[in-house]
């Protein structure tokens, strides 16, 4: 099994737990129990979430991507044109 994606993905459940319990209001929280599926606070949540977590796995796809110095990404191999 591959592991590289640990830190990632250990990263994404971090954010997703704080923006689940300490970062949301209660009135929040008592909205979307009322609201369910149609809370509008749902949307904000998940745009919290995605805002925490986006810059970081932005960072982390780049550097699975490319190796640094490299100008090709990991995985890419040239093929040579046959005559």
């Amino acid at each position: 099994m591959d592991l590289s994606y640990a830190p990632l993905l250990t990263w994404l459940l971090v954010v997703h737990l704080l923006a689940d319990f300490p970062l949301q209001p209660r009135s929040w929280v008592e909205d979307k129990a009322r609201h369910r599926a149609r809370s509008r606070f749902l949307l904000l949540t998940a745009r919290r979430a995605g805002r925490l977590g986006g810059g970081r796995f932005c960072v982390a796809a780049w550097r699975t991507l490319f190796r640094p110095g490299a100008d090709r990404p990991v995985g890419y191999r040239h093929q040579p044109l046959a005559d």
